[in-house]
């Protein structure tokens, strides 16, 4: 296992264990006609020690259908996860790979298309002692109509008695997990946002975002997530000079009056267009 899986999954001392073959954990589907959902998890049994490990929430949609992103845009909710019920859990985190524009007339929306493994980071409560996943999801399936669903899933995580080992789920939750974006403080991030300023009276002010890259940023893009009731255009992108640098303009506007968003915070999510994406909280100033 390369250096890189390792420090994915934060369980080097574990997953060096690993072996070839593995027993395969998952949960029952569960089925409909607009998302077949489950839980599969990246290794076969808990670590002794108490370290985390990871499952994901995979959804499978039929052609053209997707589900939503933490902040969906004009339309949809994002997904809900109640751990209520569950034994021995201290924490499970929801991971959300970076996700897709879509575009149906005038709406935008962001989110995953037709399928999706959510990482989510399991931590126990109690160390040597197994964990039971009881999870209620509430999540959106979406075409030209957007049809709210409800599905329950149960998974029991034993404790190893010899190895921990992959499964065979484990490459793809693997694969999630790189598409989730790094903190931009993370040493790892080899792109930058640089700076962040509001322009502007209220109710006609632009988001200015200046950013940096290691290659081209011709097909880089930027998510902003701010309060309740505001809400951001898609950006307007200016390549500088050699390409590695560029300036995003962000129209922001609401659903009612929009509140001057000077002194507020914003979140950004920026990605290259390469494969790499960064996430910041930023304040604006006054």
């Amino acid at each position: 296992m390369t250096e890189k899986s390792l420090l994915a999954f934060g369980l080097a001392a574990v997953l060096g264990w690993a072996l070839p073959a593995a027993a395969e954990t998952e949960s029952d589907w569960a089925t409909g006609p607009y998302a077949d959902t489950r839980i599969v998890s990246a290794v076969s049994a808990l670590p002794p020690d108490g370290s985390s490990i990871y499952v994901g929430w995979e959804v499978k949609m039929p052609a053209d259908w997707k589900t939503y992103w933490r902040s969906p845009g004009d339309a949809g909710r994002p997904p809900r996860l109640d751990w209520r019920g569950s034994i021995n859990l201290k924490d499970a985190e929801l991971l959300y790979p970076l996700p897709e524009r879509f575009q149906l007339f005038d709406i935008e929306t962001l989110g995953y298309a037709e399928h999706v493994i959510f990482p989510i980071r399991i931590t126990p409560e109690i160390d040597d002692a197994p964990v039971t996943l009881e999870l209620t999801a509430e999540f959106m399936s979406c075409k030209d109509i957007c049809v709210p669903l409800r599905a329950s899933y149960q998974l029991q995580l034993d404790v190893a008695q010899f190895v921990v080992a992959e499964t065979k789920h484990t490459d793809a939750i693997r694969a999630e997990l790189a598409r989730v974006p790094l903190d931009a403080k993370d040493p790892r991030a080899e792109i930058g946002i640089k700076h962040v300023a509001i322009k502007g009276p209220a109710g006609r002010q632009n988001l200015v975002v200046s950013v940096t890259g290691v290659n081209l940023l011709s097909g880089a893009d930027l998510f902003v997530e701010g309060d309740p009731g505001v809400h951001f255009d898609e950006p307007r992108r200016n390549l500088i000079e050699d390409g590695l640098s560029a300036t995003f303009v962000v129209p922001v506007g609401g659903t009612s009056e929009v509140p001057d968003l000077r002194g507020r915070s914003v979140t950004l999510t920026f990605a290259d267009g390469w494969g790499r994406a960064i996430e910041a909280k930023e304040n604006l100033g006054k």
